[in-house]
């Protein structure tokens, strides 16, 4: 599973970024031939997997503003009808084969809604899938009326983001002193289970006063504001 920050222009992720903990490192590099280029990403890599562990990438490719928009449209546009349709098993039992993928509604208890797709190159005829792997399944779309483009949109992305992880991949190989590719061969486009999630936190009015202050004062509005709050961000930095 590979899971990056992506970093965008949006002003409200800046507000979260701090370069001095957490770098900003350019991977345009990584998706050329300039060996002496990817080599100077690999080890700005090497050097912050050694101390923060944690950075943020750019020139990555993403647009992220695109991605947000139609993420965000389809989360509060899809009608509840349509949730149910395309639920996963564990929320519409009669979605047998949808372990993985499809629509997780919020609820009081976990207040985050979010659909998750796998590998677009997983058909009816994958062999994988006809041979009934674990983990394997074929993806379910909303309606295209209601949502025109959206599934084209969603394996546009998820195979830009597989450009993303080799480019990624030839970092992290080169600062291990490997051949570049030595990472990128054990991830193939054809038969990754790299899941992509879309994920909004909705508000919601009846959410349990869960925090009590020690005057006995309730504070679950408070609690569901900073929910509110970090939604605004994990929204725009997305996990993949």
């Amino acid at each position: 599973s590979q899971h990056y920050f992506i970093q965008s222009n949006l002003s409200r992720i800046d507000m979260v970024i701090d370069d001095d903990f957490v770098p900003t490192i350019s991977i345009g590099p990584l998706f050329g031939s300039d060996k002496d280029a990817k080599m100077g990403v690999a080890q700005q890599i090497d050097k912050v997997c050694r101390e923060s562990g944690f950075f943020y990438i750019s020139d990555h490719g993403v647009d992220l503003n695109e991605l947000f928009k139609t993420s965000m449209d389809f989360l509060k546009t899809i009608k509840d009808e349509e949730k149910q349709r395309i639920a996963i098993a564990a929320w519409n039992p009669s979605n047998t084969k949808q372990i993985r993928n499809g629509f997780q509604p919020a609820t009081p208890h976990k207040p985050v809604e979010m659909f998750c797709y796998l590998n677009p190159e997983f058909s009816e005829q994958h062999p994988a899938i006809v041979e009934g792997l674990p983990g394997h399944e074929v993806n379910v779309w909303p309606d295209e009326k209601d949502h025109p483009g959206f599934k084209e949109y969603c394996e546009e992305y998820y195979r830009k983001m597989v450009k993303v992880t080799t480019a990624l991949l030839k970092g992290f190989s080169l600062a291990l002193g490997l051949e570049e590719d030595a990472l990128g061969d054990h991830f193939k486009q054809a038969d990754t289970l790299s899941s992509a999630v879309f994920i909004r936190y909705p508000e919601m009015e009846d959410y349990p006063n869960i925090i009590i202050a020690e005057d006995g004062t309730e504070l679950g509005a408070l609690y569901c504001s900073m929910i509110t709050y970090q939604a605004t961000i994990l929204e725009k930095l997305h996990l993949y």
